[in-house]
């Protein structure tokens, strides 16, 4: 009975603060269906079991063809991107922002998917956009989770791209012309959803995929800078490829080593790295305080970076790694002060305000020169 209880207690206090907290959220509240994307317009999907996500107060249940996801609603942020906490950790975190308001097309991104983007419109509106009928091969185009929504075919400029067989490419001019045509073994291609003035092409090959900026001048196709990603790791790459001197392989092996990027982001020494600090997330954290736990040693490695990362408004990332160095050494005096700032540009001002008291009292119990005490502190403890 205690156990029910408690369970009730806790939902109504979600309600009550998602009700409080989160007016654009609440917004958003209600059934929303998943579409597809083909010459940036987008469509619908007539298949028998749509893949829905149904936005409540309190959680957000994804139900696809293959599985239903749901997920309870710890915290919410409302700013342009409405960002929603689904661990307590809060490590784990769904986006939704507006991609066409008049529409009612939102785009998803789920961090446990490596924020690839899904698109969803409001049940009530889906009369608005065209249909398309229903196979086998777009049914589960339209429920596919790995990757952007594949586009079969690209309009740019004058030009249009096709993709066929899932891993190959050709170019066509007005005339109907091929002028490029390959294909990439072992690999998947996708359009991404952006205007037409690029060429937005992926390519995915196991855990490794670039995402490609491609341009066209004087008779070339140029990939004028990409995106690599390895597992969860990656990096702006900033070069000029000819499209048909590219190879998947040899790319990424040379940019890896032009760039000089050690992607065990397991490595203590990343921290030290501010260039590769901001590319940092909750999860390389947690792998490197798993394999390098906080002790003397490091200590001060940690809390450069934590302070660093408060600088780079990276609030949730410092504040795991504060609120691990006060859980080891709650008498650091100067953690509690970081920790009260990245709490409180984590928008947790309720924790801020006690680890900003505990900064105080450190301060005084340790005899230190109370006029150091940032103003701030006190305007946020009011």
């Amino acid at each position: 009975m205690k156990k029910i209880l408690s369970t009730l207690i806790i939902a109504l206090f979600f309600n009550s603060y998602l009700s409080a907290q989160s007016n654009k959220y609440s917004s958003l509240i209600g059934e929303w269906i998943k579409v597809i994307s083909k010459n940036n317009e987008f469509y619908l999907v007539d298949c028998e079991n749509k893949s829905s996500l149904i936005l409540k107060n309190n959680s957000i249940l994804e139900k696809d063809v293959f599985e239903d996801t749901n997920n309870q609603i710890f915290k919410c942020i409302e700013k342009e991107i409405i960002t929603v906490f689904i661990n307590k950790e809060n490590t784990n975190y769904i986006k939704i922002k507006w991609f066409d308001k008049k529409k009612k097309v939102i785009k998803v991104q789920n961090s446990s998917d490596n924020f690839i983007p899904k698109y969803y419109i409001l049940k009530s509106n889906i009369n608005s956009i065209k249909k398309i009928k229903a196979t086998k091969e777009n049914c589960l185009e339209a429920s596919n989770d790995f990757g952007d929504e594949v586009n079969d075919t690209f309009q740019y400029k004058s030009f249009k791209i096709n993709i066929e067989n899932s891993n190959c490419i050709s170019i066509r001019d007005s005339k109907d012309k091929i002028i490029f045509e390959d294909c990439y073994e072992n690999s998947i291609l996708k359009f991404r959803q952006q205007s037409n003035k690029i060429l937005p092409l992926t390519i995915i090959n196991g855990n490794k995929s670039l995402d490609l900026n491609i341009i066209q001048e004087n008779n070339k196709w140029i990939i004028s800078n990409a995106i690599y990603y390895k597992g969860k790791d990656k990096i702006n790459i900033n070069s000029i490829c000819e499209l048909k001197k590219f190879d998947f392989d040899d790319y990424v092996n040379l940019k890896e080593k032009e760039s000089n990027v050690n992607f065990q982001s397991q490595d203590i020494k990343n921290l030290q790295n501010k260039k590769l600090l901001k590319d940092l997330d909750v999860y390389k954290i947690s792998d490197i305080l798993t394999k390098s736990p906080i002790n003397t040693e490091n200590l001060v490695i940690y809390n450069d970076a934590a302070f660093n990362l408060i600088n780079l408004e990276s609030y949730n990332e410092a504040r795991i790694i504060l609120l691990e160095i006060v859980k080891k050494y709650p008498s650091r005096t100067v953690a509690w002060l970081n920790l009260g700032d990245a709490q409180y540009g984590f928008e947790d001002s309720k924790n801020a305000k006690i680890s900003y008291q505990k900064y105080i009292a450190l301060m005084k119990s340790q005899n230190k020169d109370l006029t150091k005490i940032p103003s701030r502190v006190y305007e946020r403890i009011k």
